[in-house]
């Protein structure tokens, strides 16, 4: 080998070694993650879908429904026209309500739709809230 070639196949040397993590010193620092640190990366990377899975939305309890009081309906709606006591004052009366209309369909048709004088009350109340008020003056009047 020529003398002059010596320093060029240092510098190769020294340039390989580098370039694959190696060191001309026999001390040398093994880079190789041990286990340990590869089950804490592991974890690392795993936590966002864990926090992401408690984050995601919790169902809400089933709330139970207000039962719809149609007492109180009639009060707001009806009294007015038809008599806290079911004797019209400007409505027809109420009392003898099922027999002087035995079908209370017909009783729900005409407060939903109204007509003769009444409004009609479909846009205004649920078909709950108008079959909770037709209910209860079938029960009362």
């Amino acid at each position: 080998m020529n003398f002059k070639q010596l320093p060029i196949l240092l510098l190769l040397v020294a340039l390989v070694s580098a370039a694959c993590g190696g060191s001309s010193d026999e001390t040398t620092t093994d880079t190789t993650p041990d286990v340990a640190e590869v089950e804490q990366a592991e974890e690392a990377e795993e936590a966002p879908a864990e926090e992401e899975a408690e984050e995601a939305p919790v169902e809400e309890e089933a709330v139970e429904a207000t039962p719809v009081n149609g007492q109180e309906i009639y009060e707001s709606n009806c009294a007015r026209c038809h008599g806290a006591d079911g004797i019209g004052t400007r409505g027809p009366d109420l009392i003898d309500i099922n027999t002087n209309v035995p079908d209370p369909q017909v009783a729900i048709d005409q407060v939903i739709n109204g007509g003769g004088g009444m409004p009609a009350f479909g846009a205004r109340l649920s078909e709950e809230e108008i079959q909770a008020t037709v209910d209860y003056v079938y029960a009362t009047f």
